[in-house]
């Protein structure tokens, strides 16, 4: 597993982006990619970039993921940057545009997830299951790895909707989309608590089936809470695997 970096750049082109990969982003790194170029395409500008447990990987699920759209062999697609920014922010850390944090708040939050997914990572691993929460795509988002590419398996708090969500999604719609939406029928009859299928009218980069939990303070989360969000967390995921 090779820890880097993925990027989104534009180009001189309107709607022309370049999606590729970096061992070390640095600010050197970056004024090089932008002056040099990149073989035909001039005027590369510096769009998103997210720090990611495998670049390799990471990149390739990208160009998967848009390879309809690719420009020729080159790392370019021609795609909405905000589209592809959607798809690579779930995948790994912003590190570009840097996050400021600016209030005491931010850090209180963040030490709050990190409670609370200590307190269920230690849940999971006395249960003996293999489920890989270390992952963090964000504070209050956790990537739950599965075996295939383009498709993901989430857990997340949102503390603006007070929810835990569980979502299992794609964003290669064209070739996956129907194969998710079948899913909902076979998460139905395993699992005991709803599952919604949300398509790509309202999510245009991705579609995915979620769980949500509502009324949850995360503030104030008791050991029973904490239980059952594993609960819903390994239930989602036995499925999933057991039917890939």
């Amino acid at each position: 597993m090779s820890k880097g970096y993925v990027y989104i750049m534009t180009t001189a082109v309107d709607g022309i982006i370049k999606i590729g990969r970096s061992d070390n982003w640095t600010r050197r790194c970056q004024e090089q990619l932008e002056a040099n170029g990149y073989k035909n395409m001039n005027g590369l500008k510096t769009y998103f970039v997210a720090k990611v447990d495998n670049q390799e990987e990471i990149e390739s699920i990208m160009h998967d993921i848009f390879r309809e759209s690719r420009v020729s062999n080159f790392e370019m697609f021609a795609i909405d940057k905000d589209r592809a920014k959607r798809v690579l922010s779930k995948m790994g850390e912003q590190v570009y545009p840097e996050i400021v944090k600016t209030t005491t708040n931010n850090t209180k939050t963040e030490q709050l997830y990190i409670d609370v997914w200590t307190r269920i990572n230690k849940i999971i691993e006395s249960k003996n299951k293999n489920i890989n929460l270390n992952n963090t795509l964000n504070r209050n988002c956790y990537n739950i790895s599965i075996p295939v590419k383009s498709f993901w398996l989430h857990a997340w708090f949102s503390i603006k909707n007070n929810q835990f969500n569980i979502d299992f999604g794609t964003g290669n719609i064209k070739s996956y989309g129907k194969e998710i939406s079948n899913y909902k029928a076979i998460l139905d009859k395993n699992l005991s608590f709803n599952i919604v299928y949300e398509d790509s009218t309202n999510h245009p980069s991705f579609e995915r089936l979620i769980h949500y939990e509502n009324n949850i303070d995360i503030t104030k989360l008791s050991d029973n809470d904490i239980n059952h969000f594993v609960d819903l967390i390994i239930k989602f995921y036995d499925v999933i695997i057991s039917n890939l």
